[in-house]
């Protein structure tokens, strides 16, 4: 009597391969576009944060984390003032912030930065709105991108 061995997969959050082929061709289209969205915010060298529609941090990716010396869990869950916002900058960055938050995510905004250590740097900070497919606003994402060295 030859009974084969049912095999345990280990969960560590990723969808098995034969779970993936049981699901339904809609599921694994979200599924697939969700996880490579994921992957490319996660490999981008710029810093990346996405917040919700009343401008509370949701997500940050690990460039943000590097380029500000913030750790993720430092840069979710929190609202304006962010703490890469130095108290000096917190006019100019309000008002950008307020800006991009009332639809103005047309232009990119120059300003200066914090890192965790209390170092100020330049950024580029590149705000778009996140719509739904009614196009109603449900959140916001921002590219920012050190640009210490282009000022040098």
């Amino acid at each position: 009597m030859n009974k084969s061995k049912k095999t345990k997969i280990k969960s560590t959050g990723k969808t098995s391969r034969a779970k993936f082929k049981k699901m339904p061709a809609a599921k694994k289209k979200f599924y697939t576009s969700t996880e490579f969205s994921k992957g490319l915010i996660s490999s981008m060298q710029e810093g990346f944060q996405v917040l919700d529609n009343k401008g509370m941090a949701i997500d940050a990716n690990p460039s943000l984390c590097r380029i500000t010396g913030f750790s993720h869990a430092e840069l979710i869950n929190i609202g304006a003032p962010f703490p890469y916002w130095p108290p000096e900058q917190y006019e100019s960055i309000q008002a950008a912030f307020e800006k991009s938050l009332k639809g103005n995510t047309s232009h990119n905004f120059e300003l200066i930065f914090m890192r965790k250590n209390g170092e100020r740097f330049p950024v580029i900070v590149s705000p778009s709105a996140i719509k739904n497919n009614t196009g109603r606003v449900i959140g916001y994402a921002a590219t920012i991108k050190d640009n210490t060295e282009q000022k040098k």
